[in-house]
């Protein structure tokens, strides 16, 4: 019995410990100093979930000139409550006798996010700050965290292997947003001859094209010059099915199908509020300004006794949720990042109104 536990709280130790890897992909991605390529090991907890810090230890004392001493940092992986991100904690600074030494900072910069709502890290593409895009070219790619799995559901008699899970492809996105592929589908390229390329089953993906969501198929084909096998998509105008809702990850919900007698529906992706729910309601109270740079005023038009603010994201999460009593304006403040958001309003009498927020 005691071997028995010994062995489980082992594998739990071991497992709890799991590396996560960042990588990157980025054609000028070179940091003066420490980099933020490297491995994280567990640090603690914040916001409810595991924090990571960077293998490579930070010892200010080891930078004997002032330009790398400032240039020195510590990177930490962590939720915000609302999205994973990559900071850089700065923890050295230069003194007067010529010395590089702790400074305490707590406020790391940010350099990358990842708004999955997972409880580890999310592997793929990662998306750069502000001032990443500005000052490099870096693409960060995470593994050894948690697969983002979309899955797709419904029910098609002339193509029925559509449906099943699929995962982001690390390295590879299409227009800025992760591409996944169906989990389980044989490789063309393990294909290497012509009669064996014609017997690999057809592949399926969901990539995002710019203007909409798209799920298609594609068959192994042999490329007599090349002579080896290949994916040729069949994009039938937006593929087996599409969504044009601009979100981050796949959108949840009905997909308009092209396949005739067929319907697909996603989960695990990306839930946001119909369109419909927001027009309906715009003209009972008006919301302003919108896009907003953080504060938004919702006039009421006349004073109500009783309201509920509730302020959503895009994955259908409550970020905050304060009461109104006896006003006829209420403001607003937004501090999450840039985004669309969603705020609800909840009357005494139980109606309910929806409104789509922007913060630049």
């Amino acid at each position: 019995m005691k071997k028995t536990l010994l062995l489980i709280l082992l594998f739990v130790v071991c497992s709890v410990n799991a590396q996560i890897t960042i990588s990157n992909s980025g054609s000028n991605c070179n940091f003066s100093n420490t980099s933020p390529m490297d491995t994280y090991s567990i640090s603690g907890i914040v916001n409810g979930r595991n924090s990571y810090i960077s293998d490579n230890v930070v010892d200010c004392s080891q930078n004997p000139t002032q330009p790398y001493c400032l240039s020195t940092a510590e990177y930490r992986i962590e939720w915000s409550g609302t999205e994973w991100q990559l900071r850089a904690y700065f923890i050295c600074e230069w003194q007067l006798g010529e010395e590089c030494v702790p400074n305490g900072n707590t406020s790391g910069a940010l350099y990358a996010t990842n708004s999955a709502n997972t409880t580890l890290p999310p592997n793929g593409d990662w998306v750069s700050s502000d001032y990443i895009e500005n000052n490099f070219d870096c693409n960060f790619i995470l593994s050894g965290g948690e697969d983002i799995t979309i899955s797709v559901t419904g029910s098609c008699s002339s193509d029925p292997n559509a449906y099943g899970d699929y995962i982001s492809i690390p390295g590879e996105i299409n227009n800025g947003k992760n591409v996944y592929t169906k989990t389980g589908t044989s490789n063309c390229s393990g294909a290497a001859t012509q009669s064996s390329c014609a017997g690999v089953p057809q592949e399926y993906r969901i990539y995002w094209t710019g203007t909409a969501w798209i799920l298609e198929y594609g068959a192994c084909v042999y490329d007599s010059i090349l002579e080896e096998c290949i994916i040729s998509y069949n994009i039938m105008g937006t593929g087996l099915a599409f969504n044009n809702s601009d979100t981050n990850f796949p959108p949840n919900g009905t997909w308009t199908s092209n396949a005739a007698g067929c319907d697909f529906t996603i989960s695990g992706g990306e839930g946001v509020l119909s369109t419909e729910e927001v027009i309906k309601t715009d003209y009972k109270i008006v919301v302003y300004p919108n896009p907003t740079t953080g504060q938004v005023t919702l006039d009421f038009g006349k004073v109500i006794s009783n309201a509920t603010l509730k302020l959503y994201n895009t994955k259908g999460q409550v970020l905050t949720t304060s009461t109104v009593f006896s006003k006829n304006k209420e403001t607003l403040t937004i501090d999450q990042s840039a985004g669309v958001y969603f705020i609800n309003v909840t009357l005494e009498n139980g109606n309910q109104f929806y409104y789509k927020i922007v913060k630049k």
